[in-house]
C-alpha cells in the first residue's frame, strides 16, 4: 500500500516528429512543476501528462544545471514550470534529515512499459550526505544534496522522494562516483528547492 499522494507525480514526454517518448519524471508543488534540468534540451518540445491530458511545457521560470560546482561542491540540476490549471496539495519538507529514514521514490523509468500502473515504486533509505568526484579517490561532499539507497533508474530523474503529501527531495542522478552500491543515488534536498520557489513567488 502506498503511503503517499501519487496523483501529482507525473511523466514528462519529449516529442519529435509527432511522436511522444517518455523522457523523465516530475511532480507538482502547488502549481509549480518541479523536475531535473538535464531532462530537457532546448531543441525538443516537452509535455507533462496529468489526468490523461498533455500539457505543453513552453517557458520554464527557472533553470539551473551544473553537474559539479568545484567551489561550492554543489549539484545544481533543477527546472521549474508554472501551470496555473493544476493545483497540488503536496509540500516540501522543512526539517532535519535523519539518516536511515525510509521514504518512497516514485517515477517513470525507461525499462518499464510506458503506463501509469507500471511506474516505479521503491522504498528508499536516506543513506548520508551525497558525494561527488573530481578524482575517484577523493570524494567531495555535495551540498544541497543527500544520498538514497538503492539507486534510481533512467527516467526517474526529476521524481520525488515522498511520504504522504511531503516531498523530501528530488532524484537527479542514478549514482554517484563509480560505486553505485556504496553511494546510491543523488537527490536534491527539499530545502534547496523551497529556497528557489520562495524567490520565484516573491517576484
Amino acid at each position: 500500500m502506498k503511503n503517499y499522494n501519487d496523483e501529482f507525480i507525473v511523466p514528462i514526454y519529449k516529442e519529435e516528429e509527432n511522436i511522444k517518448e517518455l523522457w523523465g519524471s516530475g511532480f507538482f508543488i502547488g502549481s509549480y512543476l518541479i523536475s531535473a534540468a538535464h531532462v530537457f534540451k532546448e531543441s525538443s518540445q516537452y509535455f507533462v501528462k496529468y489526468n490523461n491530458k498533455y500539457y505543453p511545457l513552453k517557458n520554464f521560470i527557472y533553470r539551473k544545471y551544473n553537474k559539479y560546482n568545484k567551489i561550492e561542491k554543489a549539484r545544481e540540476d533543477l527546472q521549474i514550470y508554472y501551470l496555473k490549471d493544476i493545483k497540488s496539495p503536496c509540500t516540501l519538507f522543512q526539517g532535519t534529515y535523519i539518516w536511515g529514514t525510509t521514504l518512497c521514490l516514485d517515477g517513470y523509468s525507461f525499462d518499464e512499459k510506458k503506463k501509469k500502473e507500471n511506474r516505479d515504486f521503491i522504498k528508499e533509505t536516506i543513506k548520508d550526505n551525497a558525494y561527488g568526484y573530481e578524482n575517484p579517490k577523493k570524494p567531495n561532499r555535495l551540498i544541497n544534496c543527500f544520498s538514497i539507497y538503492p539507486s534510481a533508474k533512467s527516467g526517474n530523474s526529476g521524481c520525488p522522494i515522498i511520504v504522504g503529501n511531503i516531498v523530501y527531495g528530488m532524484i537527479i542522478s542514478g549514482f554517484v562516483g563509480e560505486n553505485t552500491e556504496k553511494y546510491g543515488s543523488v537527490a536534491i534536498r527539499s530545502d534547496y528547492i523551497n529556497k528557489i520557489l520562495q524567490i520565484l513567488k516573491s517576484r
